[in-house]
């Protein structure tokens, strides 16, 4: 879990305005949590 926050701060930082349009990312960010919370 903490290394999908570094991944996001990381990503942020970088390139914030692509960020907040990057709706790819946001959509792997979903599927990489619900991997992780899988049973």
């Amino acid at each position: 879990m903490s290394i999908v926050i570094n991944i996001m701060t990381i990503y942020s930082e970088s390139n914030l305005t692509q960020t907040l349009y990057d709706k790819d990312f946001f959509l792997w960010v979903e599927e990489v949590l619900e991997f992780n919370y899988l049973p």
